[in-house]
């Protein structure tokens, strides 16, 4: 589905007044030449809808957004309006399908490629596996790390002044398209009842919700083993490498070869434990002959 605004219809037609006489007489509005220039372009506007080119629509959410203050600029959604009349300051659907472009090709045969390589990525070489393995968990790290980011930057703006202010507001927001997720930068919660921002808590009462936190958090921490977080992560690590098929060929061949170490030890441990026994016994069998 593709939108457009009047107002962008009539201000093109205004720039490009000369395109007007053609286009009504390719579409036999001759009469239409004598007219001036919003004239025609309402002449033009109404036959493209008699046509069936496009239907006048309007916003399918008439309000923002609860964590909006203003409404988006280009609606995602939006239904076809009882009153087809052509006017300026309003929205219209296209119902005339553009042609496809060789990029729609390209990325179609794009899509079936990563599919593609999807499927077979158990048979990938083993370098493009860890890389495949450590871009996603990096991703992963990076979208962690800025949650933990706007949690500690909203509860000091909290705690210092009252403020209800987030960092990325439509990071996780699935009302905006994915274009807008990082703007605006900050935006304060507002009351979608109201339209204005939530009150600010005494600040006596932020500093006992501030303490409260911060003791739990202590508390977590104390009771939390002081040791083995590197065995553990490096542990957790093996194991998703193991469970993803990717374990890496440098640990196998080394563990290989200290298994084979050891192997090698035991048995020449072995055979040293047998020769001192037998000499033992030799020793002790030539006493007894000379007695």
């Amino acid at each position: 589905m593709e939108i457009f605004r009047g107002k962008d219809f009539f201000r093109y037609f205004r720039e490009h007044p000369e395109e007007l006489d053609g286009i009504l007489a390719e579409l036999g509005l001759k009469d239409a030449a004598e007219r001036d220039t919003e004239q025609k372009i309402h002449a033009l506007g109404k036959v493209f809808m008699q046509r069936g080119y496009f239907v006048r629509s309007e916003r399918f959410f008439p309000r923002p957004h609860p964590y909006r203050q203003t409404l988006v600029k280009w609606p995602i959604r939006v239904s076809p309006m009882d009153d087809q009349s052509f006017a300026e300051l309003t929205w219209y659907t296209w119902l005339h399908q553009r042609p496809p472009t060789p990029w729609v090709s390209i990325m179609s045969w794009i899509v079936a490629l990563i599919v593609i390589a999807i499927c077979l990525f158990p048979l990938a070489p083993h370098w493009v596996k860890l890389v495949v393995f450590y871009s996603s968990l990096s991703l992963l790290a990076f979208i962690a790390v800025l949650c933990v980011v706007r949690l500690i930057i909203y509860g000091v703006l909290w705690t210092v002044v009252g403020r209800h202010m987030w960092l990325f507001p439509n990071l996780f927001s699935d009302t905006v398209p994915i274009e807008q997720i990082f703007t605006p930068i900050f935006e304060e919660d507002v009351d979608y009842r109201t339209g204005k921002p939530f009150p600010a808590p005494l600040w006596y009462n932020r500093l006992v919700s501030v303490g409260a936190a911060a003791g739990a958090m202590y508390v977590v921490y104390s009771i939390a083993p002081e040791e083995g977080y590197g065995v553990k992560m490096k542990s957790q690590h093996d194991d998703l490498l193991e469970f993803f098929g990717i374990e890496d060929n440098l640990s196998i061949k080394g563990n290989a070869t200290a298994e084979a170490a050891a192997a090698n030890a035991t048995a020449n441990a072995t055979a040293a434990n047998a020769t001192a026994n037998a000499s033992a016994g030799a020793e002790g069998g030539g006493g007894k002959s000379e007695l």
